[in-house]
Formats: C-alpha cells, structure tokens, sequence
C-alpha cells in the first residue's frame, strides 16, 4: 500500500495530465524514533488527532514477514 501511494499514484497522475496529489502532513510522534538509519524506512503506525493536530504511535513490528499487524483492530 505504501508502494503504490508513493511510486504508483503519482506516475498514474502524471500520465494522465492530472495534477499531483499532495497526501502528505506534519504529525508528532508520541515516542522517540531511532534515527541510526539512512534509507527511508516506512514502520506501520497509528494517527490519532487531538483537535487538529495529528500525533503518531508507532505499531510494534518483527520485519517485513510480520503479519500481525494485518489482523490488529
């Protein structure tokens, strides 16, 4: 899902004349992130909204094999 929001949607736009879509906002993360990282790195994570500011919980997750965030709610 990631994928297609990043790489997909926009190419579908531009071939097709539209307008880019802008999808993205600004949002405080409730925990510490890690930032040893280079790479982007997408980690699934919750928003929730108090009023109209956005904050973000990152979800716990074992790698790319993990399933069970797919079934959590």
């Amino acid at each position: 899902m990631v994928t297609f929001e990043l790489f997909v949607l926009p190419a579908i736009d531009l071939l097709s004349g539209a307008a880019p879509r802008l999808c993205r906002f600004f949002a405080a993360s409730l925990r510490r992130l890690s930032t040893r990282r280079v790479n982007d790195h997408f980690l699934p994570a919750r928003i929730e909204w108090e009023g109209r500011e956005a904050r973000v919980m990152q979800l716990p997750w074992q790698g790319s094999g993990d399933d069970r965030c797919a079934g959590a709610g």
